[in-house]
């Protein structure tokens, strides 16, 4: 492994992997709140376990929100197992603030899906974290909540040859000089 492969591992690694753990994730409040959903519209199949809202969706939990053009809720045994937001107009917006002392962790992408059980957030398409003012973006994002690792790819399918097919992560200068204050 190169000088520089080294030193971009261990960059992504201050980055992501030491910003917050997994019970600084959402504020202890959070899922003791109510969900608001506002809409223009909505669709409930309950013998399929899917409820679908559409038109500029906006829903609240505490500091959680998600904004998208559209918004499918899967249950499995009468509890929400997978949710994915997704855009059409502009990109879908998940946002939750870790605790009382952090900044909100805010992603964006074309598709956004939360598994529930895995607490993993895959972000699909112009993938984008801000986590602790660093930033990653790619075609593709999974963040692991419960390990407080994200995982970033550039290349769309195996062999696409896009210009842009390389991730870019970005760490604050306050960041690199934690040890030093």
């Amino acid at each position: 492994m190169n000088l520089n492969s080294k030193l971009n591992r261990l960059l992504l690694v201050m980055a992501f992997g030491l910003t917050t753990s997994l019970s600084a994730w959402a504020l202890p409040e959070d899922a003791r709140q109510p969900i608001y959903v506002d809409a223009d519209q909505a669709e409930v199949d309950k013998n399929k376990g899917i409820t679908i809202y559409e038109g500029n969706v906006i829903i609240n939990q505490g500091s959680m929100k998600i904004l998208a053009d559209k918004v499918t809720i899967f249950n499995q045994a009468k509890k929400v197992s997978r949710i994915v937001a997704k855009g059409k107009k502009g990109q879908a917006q998940y946002q939750q603030q870790p605790d009382a002392e952090k900044d909100l962790v805010i992603a964006k992408a074309d598709t956004i899906e939360y598994l529930v059980g895995k607490e993993t957030l895959h972000l699909l398409d112009n993938a984008y974290l801000l986590q602790d003012g660093a930033t990653m973006k790619g075609h593709r994002i999974d963040y692991d909540v419960r390990a407080s690792m994200a995982t970033a790819t550039g290349q769309g399918n195996k062999g696409d040859n896009k210009p842009n097919s390389r991730i870019q992560v970005v760490i604050p200068a306050k960041q690199l000089n934690r040890e030093k204050q």
